[in-house]
C-alpha cells in the first residue's frame, strides 16, 4: 500500500471533493424541494397541511417570489386607498402569511383560522394578533365589530351552498363605514375545493357594499394561469 505523503494528500483531496459534491447536491435538492400543497376536508371545511396552500408554488424560490409580489401589491393597495382600521379581521388567516402586514394598519387585528394546528403555530409566531378558531358562516363576534375585513384566497374555497350566507356574515360584523378587501379566484372551472366567482358575482353578493375598484392579483411570472382579482368594497 502506497502511504507516501503525496498519495495520502491526493486521497484526502479526493475525499474532500466528494464531500463537497455531496453537500452541493443536498443543497440543490433542498432548494428544489416541493412545497406541500396537499389539501384535505376536515370538519366540513377545506384546509391545508403546514407548508402549502391551494395553487401553491413548485418550490421555495417560487414561494419567495410569490410572497414578494403579493405583499408588495397588498401594501400598494392599502396605501393607494388609505386603508386603516381601529379593529380589523382576517378570515382564513392560515399561518399568518399576510396577517402581520394587515395588522400594521390596524390598532387591533384578529385572525380567524379553524385549523387548530396551523392556528397554534400562528399564535407563537405573531403573539400581537388575536387568533380564534371561528369559520364562516358562523363568526363569534358581535354585530359591527370591525371596520376592515380581509379574505385572501378564502371565499373561493367556500362551496356554493354557503357562499351567500358567509358574505352576509361578513356584512353583519362590519361597521357602517367599513372596508372589505378580498383577493379571490375569478375565472376557471370549479374544482374539488375551489369555486371561482366573477367580480360581478361578488359585486352582487356584497349587496350592502359598493365595489370601489378591482385589480388583477400579481404573483410570480412563472405562474401559468390568471391568479385572481383583488377587490375593494366600501359601505
Amino acid at each position: 500500500m502506497d502511504n507516501t505523503p503525496e498519495t495520502m494528500e491526493t486521497k484526502s483531496r479526493n475525499i474532500y471533493e466528494k464531500f463537497q459534491d455531496w453537500i452541493l447536491a443536498k443543497k440543490n435538492r433542498l432548494s428544489h424541494q416541493k412545497v406541500d400543497r396537499s389539501w384535505r376536508e376536515e370538519d366540513e371545511y377545506y384546509t391545508f397541511n403546514i407548508g402549502g396552500f391551494s395553487g401553491g408554488t413548485k418550490d421555495r424560490p417560487e414561494f419567495s417570489a410569490r410572497y414578494y409580489y403579493e405583499i408588495s401589491q397588498l401594501i400598494d393597495v392599502i396605501s393607494e386607498y388609505d386603508i386603516s382600521a381601529e379593529r380589523s379581521l382576517e378570515i382564513g388567516s392560515g399561518y399568518g402569511r399576510v396577517s402581520p402586514w394587515i395588522g400594521r394598519h390596524s390598532s387591533d387585528h384578529y385572525g380567524v383560522e379553524p385549523n387548530s394546528k396551523v392556528r397554534k403555530k400562528s399564535q407563537k409566531l405573531y403573539p400581537g394578533i388575536t387568533w380564534t378558531g371561528d369559520r364562516l358562516p358562523d363568526l363569534e363576534f358581535e354585530q359591527e365589530s370591525f371596520d376592515l375585513v380581509v379574505t385572501w384566497t378564502v371565499l373561493q374555497h367556500i362551496p356554493p351552498s354557503l357562499i351567500q350566507e358567509s358574505i352576509e356574515e361578513i356584512e353583519r360584523v362590519t361597521t357602517e363605514d367599513a372596508v372589505v378587501l378580498i383577493c379571490e379566484e375569478t375565472v376557471g372551472d370549479a374544482g374539488s375545493h375551489t369555486w371561482p366567482r366573477s367580480v360581478e358575482s361578488y359585486k352582487e353578493a356584497f349587496a350592502d357594499f359598493t365595489l370601489i375598484d378591482h385589480k388583477t392579483r400579481t404573483v410570480e411570472p412563472t405562474y401559468p394561469e390568471h391568479a385572481g382579482e383583488i377587490m375593494i368594497f366600501k359601505r
